[in-house]
């Protein structure tokens, strides 16, 4: 014995529902569509840089590492900036710990850098205060 359910939508409202968000998933393709268009372009423009910088003698492929590598540190600059208090105390434990890398030149210089950022923030955090 099969009962029809009377309380949930009709089969137009599931249709319309169904359109509505079908129409609204083409929209999103349509848009993604003409951002990778408009993406190609610049990603040729950016091939044809690297492209010019060979020509006059750079190395394509540490120039791309070069670039990344900044894109990366401003990432973890990022990353790291929205920490909260606790998270950032935990964070400089965790790197202090890390012998491995803060041992060697770069983890000691990215160590001290963030040392000075933090007391550059207290600096600045202490004359707010006193101005106030």
């Amino acid at each position: 014995m099969t009962e029809t359910l009377t309380n949930g939508p009709s089969e137009q409202k599931i249709a319309s529902v169904i359109g509505e968000i079908e129409e609204s998933e083409a929209e999103i393709l349509s848009l993604k569509m003409s951002y990778m268009a408009e993406a190609k372009v610049i990603r040729e423009r950016i091939k044809d840089i690297f492209q010019d910088a060979a020509d006059v003698g750079f190395n394509k492929k540490g120039l791309r590492a070069k670039v990344k590598q900044r894109a990366l540190i401003r990432k973890a600059k990022a990353i790291e900036s929205g920490l909260d208090e606790a998270a950032q105390a935990a964070l400089e434990h965790y790197t202090e710990k890390l012998g491995d890398f803060a041992g060697t030149p770069l983890g000691g210089a990215a160590i001290a850098a963030h040392r000075d950022a933090l007391g550059a923030l207290v600096t600045s955090g202490e004359a707010r205060a006193a101005a106030a």
